[in-house]
């Protein structure tokens, strides 16, 4: 028996195909996929029994007397036949459990940490990295009209997923990666269901992109803060929120970062006040962009993101981050807009 003979006896059909397109019970032994590759139908009429290997589209008919699954996997992935065959048969290492890797900062940050990082483990990512299938479309359009490009999924290895965590999507997923390794993950749903943003449990820990450079690190709230920030020619990343761990203190901290600057939404002033007290005893500087400031498009309370989409909202981003405020925080007084 061949090794791809063998992957196609353990291959877990179902999970498979999940990566690709939504999936529901059709019965025992059986699921529906919304999408036909081949009619278009997005009427979950494309039955696939997973213990027989078969399928059919109750549509277009098709599947009708096919019995090799590769065919099957490779049209719903938009993959060919011959790379779901490469891919399935390639041998697969075990994933091991990830671990704490970071020592834990001074809890008062009023000396540098002196320890080194544990080794880090990788992660499973969600869905697959290819925007070839019919609900990957669906994504890859969804991240143009925010303002992405193709060539912005290639560089940052975003991904599709169809469902996360049993949230139904499906979703853009932006990996985080660590030392070239995949550490966690975050996935924006396409749509308006709630929640918008589904995470791995350890998002708290990293950043995104984790910080290559000792240059000034403009940190965000989200990830399309960040992109938007990074096209424009800043060094920025996001923390996931309106907070700053220990850990993504750390990780600053080790990269030897020269000064943090708070770009966060306007209306988060007192989050700001409260982060930048603990960052200020680990950093030579420590600033605070004011994101309040008019704009001469007229939008409302616009953030970095809105900028992927809006070119002419350029300059009131280099404004605003271009000219930080510096924290004297004895003399710093913050209050609610």
């Amino acid at each position: 028996m061949s090794r791809l003979d063998d992957a196609l006896e353990d291959l877990d059909v179902e999970a498979w195909l999940e990566d690709y397109d939504e999936v529901r019970s059709g019965g025992k032994h059986e699921i529906r996929l919304q999408n036909c590759p081949k009619c278009g139908n997005d009427n979950f009429k494309l039955y696939v029994n997973t213990e027989k290997r078969v399928w059919i589209c109750y549509v277009c008919d098709w599947g009708r007397h096919q019995g090799d699954i590769c065919t099957l996997l490779a049209e719903v992935s938009g993959k060919s036949k011959a790379a779901v065959q490469i891919e399935l048969a390639r041998p697969i290492k075990p994933t091991p459990k990830p671990s704490e890797f970071l020592a834990k900062l001074h809890e008062s940050f009023s000396t540098p940490p002196q320890e080194d990082p544990e080794p880090v483990e990788q992660v499973i990512l969600p869905g697959n990295q290819g925007f070839t299938g019919i609900v990957s479309q669906r994504v890859r359009e969804y991240a143009l009209r925010r303002g992405l490009t193709d060539l912005d999924l290639k560089e940052y290895q975003l991904r599709v997923a169809t469902k996360l965590r049993n949230f139904p999507g499906p979703f853009l997923v932006f990996p985080v990666y660590f030392e070239d390794k995949p550490v966690a993950w975050q996935g924006r749903t396409i749509g308006t269901k709630e929640p918008k943003y589904v995470s791995y449990d350890d998002i708290a820990n990293w950043l995104w992109p984790m910080p290559t450079t000792p240059d000034r690190v403009t940190l965000v709230e989200g990830v399309f803060d960040a992109m938007a920030l990074l096209r424009y020619g800043f060094n920025a990343c996001c923390t996931f929120g309106k907070k700053i761990s220990k850990r993504q203190l750390g990780h600053l901290h080790r990269n030897h970062v020269s000064e943090v600057s708070f770009a966060w939404d306007a209306n988060a002033m007192r989050d700001i006040e409260r982060e930048a007290r603990r960052a200020q005893g680990l950093f030579p500087n420590v600033s605070i962009v004011d994101l309040s400031k008019p704009n001469t498009v007229g939008l409302k309370d616009p953030d970095p993101g809105d900028c992927l989409n809006n070119p002419q909202l350029n300059y009131w981003l280099h404004d605003c981050v271009g000219n930080p405020i510096s924290v004297d925080l004895s003399l710093i007084h913050i209050s609610e807009p």
